[in-house]
């Protein structure tokens, strides 16, 4: 080989190197959309480069096999027409990653770009430019009617369906036709309703009713347990409703508070004050139970249960990143204590189109200073791929049931993309002199005041008032017998008792209220229902 052979194959070698040192490889990872924008960034960087280093056509073809990488490779040996130049290469790459492109879905991005409380509108439009990118202009009137159409539905089902299609206005106008003569046939089929007229033929005066949830007619609670009240019928203390069969017709049951928020019984009959804390606690999520939301009740301890610490709305003092979730950018809080990444209702549908909701047996609660607050109703959870740069994590997320704009990125998920990084090693344990003092003087109160803080403790010479309803009835429960080993035992005891004048003896007077003695023999001296 001459030396001006070896010297050109130095020089190509050089070329090879850079490109490759400032191009890399081209990664085909993620949706259709995705692809798309990662070719037409690469073959930029590509194009550069070649044209800084003055590099030929012919060289280019090799340098655009050899930088591109495997997957770009087995890409080109799979397109139906094998090219033969560097030009029909990148044509024919070009129809490939545009063909297999959803121009539905991508404009659907577009219309759903989130613009974050703190973006500058310089930011926000630089985001919309680079999602339109991907998108097909001008936008027809057809086209418009069809994004209108996914945007505003509410059928999550319609939605997915006409971008799946990916189809014109006439394709669209047939698909929610069929969803609209499904719907008339589910309804028609359920064979509830019952139309009513007035006059025969008449059709202004008919109406439509359906009957109740539980076999009654829907005429509103607070009308049905007035009348009952005002006929003078004992009406149901969970739901307000006239007396009926039992707990399991009962349609308060399974049902959550929305004023305190307990089981089996409708806001309106509840009798406990409304609690502040838990509405501060969660602002940004609607507490109104629907059918399809998974709310898990608060008595079920067998399930896990994770806890979020801050899920409101306003200025929060955690910090926000923006990442995609599927592909959709959003701004989340980076809140270290959230044990679970969670979105709301609002978030969820811009992103349902791209993936399936799950049922989920996980609790979450908030969580305060207060302390732990009521369990969050769910709508479900899915499978979801968090990007942010080149980090790339597969995360589940959880939608909480509400409209408010306050979503939380987990501890975990923030470690495994590089946003958080502890350094245990430069934290230091000192006790808090505040602290410190005031366990002292806590100390030295006991001390000074030993009898108040101890014994069994009473308050004399005050009247109390015991607030009982007044159409409240009395009842008295019929004695239980104590067993004859026992009875001297408990004899002991009440006579210990009334010594110590915790009770006293009133005698054969008669009383209204009367509870029956449940004796059962323990380690300590108790009972229970003293009458």
């Amino acid at each position: 080989m001459t030396e001006q052979a070896t010297n050109s194959q130095k020089g190509k070698s050089g070329i090879l190197a850079s490109v490759r040192a400032s191009v890399g490889a081209l990664s085909l990872a993620g949706e259709p959309g995705q692809r798309e924008k990662a070719w037409k960034l690469w073959q930029d960087r590509f194009e550069r480069a070649t044209r800084w280093m003055a590099v030929t056509n012919d060289d280019k073809l090799d340098l655009l096999l050899l930088v591109g990488g495997e997957e770009l490779q087995k890409l080109i040996q799979t397109l139906p027409e094998q090219p033969t130049d560097y030009k029909s290469h990148i044509e024919k790459l070009d129809h490939h990653f545009k063909a297999n492109r959803n121009n539905t879905l991508e404009l659907y991005k577009l219309f759903n770009t989130e613009w974050s409380p703190d973006m500058y509108f310089a930011d926000f439009e630089t985001k919309c430019r680079e999602q339109a990118l991907h998108c097909d202009f001008p936008i027809t009137l057809d086209n418009a009617i069809i994004m209108l159409t996914v945007v505003k539905t509410d059928n999550n089902e319609l939605r997915s369906e006409i971008i799946r299609k990916n189809g014109d206005l006439k394709s669209v106008r047939e698909t929610a036709k069929s969803f609209e003569v499904a719907r008339e046939g589910r309804r028609m089929m359920k064979g509830g309703d019952t139309v009513h007229s007035q006059a025969k033929d008449d059709p202004e005066v008919k109406r439509v009713t359906r009957p109740g949830r539980y076999g009654m007619r829907s005429k509103g609670l607070d009308q049905t347990a007035g009348r009952a009240q005002a006929q003078g019928r004992p009406g149901c203390t969970k739901c307000g409703n006239e007396a009926h069969g039992g707990r399991n017709v009962c349609p308060a049951t399974g049902r959550r508070c929305l004023k305190c928020g307990r089981l089996n019984h409708f806001a309106r009959m509840c009798n406990k004050a409304s609690n502040e804390g838990r509405d501060k606690q969660a602002n940004s999520v609607e507490r109104e139970q629907e059918p399809n939301t998974y709310c898990v009740s608060q008595e079920e301890e067998s399930l896990e249960e994770v806890y979020l610490y801050q899920l409101k709305e306003g200025n929060s003092q955690n910090p926000t990143v923006t990442l995609n979730i599927n592909g959709i950018p959003f701004s989340l809080h980076l809140d270290t204590q959230a044990d679970v990444t969670v979105i709301t209702e609002k978030h969820y549908g811009k992103l349902q189109a791209t993936c399936t909701l799950q049922p989920t047996g996980v609790a979450i609660r908030s969580y305060s200073g207060e302390g732990k607050g009521p369990v969050l109703p769910l709508l479900g959870k899915f499978a979801a791929t968090l990007t942010r740069g080149e980090k790339e994590i597969a995360e589940p997320v959880y939608v909480v049931k509400g409209q408010g704009d306050t979503a939380l990125l987990s501890r975990q998920a923030a470690e495994r993309m590089g946003l958080v990084e502890y350094h245990l090693d430069l934290t230091l344990s000192t006790p808090s002199p505040v602290m410190g003092e005031s366990r002292q003087s806590t100390v030295d109160l006991i001390e000074e005041y030993q009898d108040v803080f101890s014994g069994l403790g009473k308050l004399k010479g005050v009247k109390v008032k015991l607030h009982v309803d007044p159409d409240a009835k009395g009842a008295g429960q019929k004695q239980r017998r104590i067993s004859l080993p026992l009875k001297d035992k408990f004899d002991q005891i009440l006579n210990k008792w009334e010594d110590m004048d915790i009770i006293e003896d009133v005698g054969d007077e008669p009383t209204d209220w009367c509870s029956n003695v449940v004796l059962t023999p323990k380690k300590t001296e108790r009972t229970s229902g003293q009458g």
